[in-house]
Order: structure tokens, then C-alpha cells, then sequence
């Protein structure tokens, strides 16, 4: 888990993580936790980007929605998502 905390530090725009309050931009974060990677494929297509996490043998993936969203996820060895963020566009 150590992987997003390390990716949202070097990114300098704002993350909206999954676990806030009230945020209603991204009802379909939350849900994605558990979920394996092939339903995560489904649902948002092929990543464009995917980091291999050494500590964990997990996998960081960032999607890109056609809105500029980029959903962060977090895949654990067993390629089941344990953390996920979105990072929404500037000025958005």
C-alpha cells in the first residue's frame, strides 16, 4: 500500500482519495476495492500505464477516463485491488 502513498506525493495536483466524505464526483472508486484485475479491465479498459510493486508483488495501474480522470489502483499479488484514488483534472 505503500505504492500510492508514494505516487499521490509525487503527483503535485490535488488526489481526491476514495475513502473521503461526501465525495460524490467518484461513487465508482470505492466500489472497485476487491474487485480482481480482469473486472477492473472491464470496466475501465487496458491501463496506460502499470508499475510493478516489488515490496508487495502487487501492481500500481493508472486508467485514464474520457473525462481526464485518472483512477489509481493498487493490485496485491493475487491481482485483487487493495487502494484506490482518483485524480481528477486542473481546474476541474
Amino acid at each position: 500500500m505503500i505504492g500510492i502513498a508514494a505516487l499521490c506525493l509525487a503527483i503535485p495536483a490535488t488526489i481526491a482519495l476514495a475513502q473521503q466524505p461526501g465525495d460524490n464526483d467518484v461513487p465508482i472508486v470505492m466500489p472497485l476495492i476487491g474487485r480482481t484485475l480482469s473486472q477492473v479491465v472491464e470496466q475501465f479498459g487496458r491501463p496506460i500505464e502499470a508499475i510493478p510493486l516489488r515490496e508487495t508483488g502487487g501492481k500500481l495501474l493508472i486508467f485514464e477516463s474520457p473525462h481526464g480522470d485518472h483512477y489509481i489502483i493498487e493490485t496485491d499479488a493475487s491481482n485483487h485491488v487493495v487502494d484506490a484514488a482518483v485524480k481528477h483534472p486542473q481546474g476541474r
